[in-house]
């Protein structure tokens, strides 16, 4: 499955989902194809130091990331786009409304209807940790409900 995380600038959020969702997956014996974009977002910057911190923290790396922005053309390849808000989603959906059905805000998705993911951006290290923690929750549930869902239609189909 192709999957794309996506929040404003690909700074902070998407990339620290990537990294824990790439992790979740290959370790799950998964062979997901992962990436992270942003709707606002600047061609070609490094993440934010406190998402590298934070990704650091959990051994993960993230400082080679560059920023890129969402064009259609990532919608096309992608099977799943999850947005880390609902507005997000929305925004995704309204502009490329011919790939709506694809795209979903993360929290929702995976069984937490009023969870979103906050932007840290201009706040302190401890903002960035505790959107990791969010984010490291999610993309748990994430990886448990595609395993879920790939063996339900395997056993149903």
């Amino acid at each position: 499955m192709k999957i794309l995380f996506v929040c404003l600038g690909n700074t902070c959020r998407s990339p620290m989902a990537e990294a824990l969702y790439k992790h979740k997956s290959a370790k799950a014996g998964r062979k997901d194809i992962v990436f992270s974009r942003g709707t606002e977002a600047l061609e070609g910057y490094q993440s934010n130091a406190f998402s590298i911190q934070a990704m650091a923290s959990r051994g993960l790396d993230i400082s080679q990331h560059r920023t890129a922005a969402l064009t259609e053309q990532d919608l096309a390849q992608y099977d799943l786009v999850l947005a880390m808000k609902d507005d997000i989603a929305t925004s995704i959906r309204n502009r490329y409304s011919s790939h709506a059905g694809k795209v979903h805000s993360l929290g929702p998705f995976v069984g937490l209807p009023d969870c979103e993911v906050a932007d840290p951006i201009g706040s302190g290290f401890d903002a960035y940790e505790k959107i990791a923690v969010l984010l490291d929750d999610l993309t748990q549930r994430l990886a448990d409900k595609l395993n879920k869902d790939e063996v339900s239609l395997l056993t149903n189909g």
